[in-house]
């Protein structure tokens, strides 16, 4: 149901920028293909865990996290209605991926802590994202400022957890995620080439992710991202 939503969403924002582009004789359009990388930092992992070592069911939660660079592939369409305009709509439409590596994760609860040894994972991601730029045209400059919002939809890899089987734990098994980022980022262009770096914070809830197997597992953590777009 989420993918059909997603793949709705797509759709319509494809569409309003065709027919936007095709009937606005004097604005200003273009398209890109998007390649980044991004650097993360401050992951945090909480939620329901079904064998924390006090009482029943806990919240617990995990602050030591590392998620490995994210790598993304993307399509970029600027627009404007009027040739001299600073400002711009931007929207994004991204697929990533992400590699948590093996780690000793730190599960904290209210009667202390306990070390879980993890095994690798992977997080894929689709993002669409709509957002505004403003160039800063003073002196000829290339350069321009922007924020915007992402929705995001995917899944999580090797999520398995079977209470009393710890060879089963993290070793298969996928798990839907959605969530959504927030972010600030600056740039310059560069003849048919866009240059960014975007700061971002993003806020995820994986539906099942091993032992955090109640109400999922929130994922957050902040991302600095090196972005090179190609225009055409």
């Amino acid at each position: 149901m989420i993918r059909r939503k997603t793949k709705i969403i797509f759709s319509i924002i494809l569409t309003l920028a065709t027919l936007i582009s095709a009937t606005t004789l004097s604005a200003e359009a273009s398209h890109g293909v998007i390649l980044s990388v991004s650097s993360i930092s401050n992951v945090k992992i909480e939620g329901q865990h079904s064998r924390a070592p006090a009482s029943g069911n806990e919240l617990m939660k995990v602050d030591n996290a590392k998620i490995d660079s994210i790598n993304t592939l993307g399509y970029s369409y600027r627009y404007s209605n009027a040739e001299s305009s600073r400002w711009k709509l931007d929207l994004g439409l991204t697929y990533s991926k992400a590699v948590l590596p093996p780690q000793t994760a730190l599960l904290t609860h209210s009667g202390g802590t306990a070390s879980v040894v993890q095994p690798k994972a992977w997080l894929e991601t689709g993002e669409i994202y709509l957002g505004g730029i403003y160039e800063i045209d003073n002196f000829g400059s290339p350069f321009y400022i922007g924020a915007g919002a992402s929705y995001i939809n995917g899944r999580a890899i090797r999520t398995s957890y079977v209470a009393g089987t710890p060879s089963a734990y993290g070793a298969y098994g996928t798990s839907g995620l959605e969530g959504h980022k927030v972010s600030v980022k600056a740039g310059f262009d560069y003849g048919n080439f866009s240059i960014e770096v975007e700061q971002g914070q993003y806020n995820l809830n994986v539906k099942q992710y091993r032992s955090f197997n109640i109400s999922g597992a929130g994922i957050k953590y902040n991302n600095t991202t090196l972005r090179i777009i190609y225009r055409f």
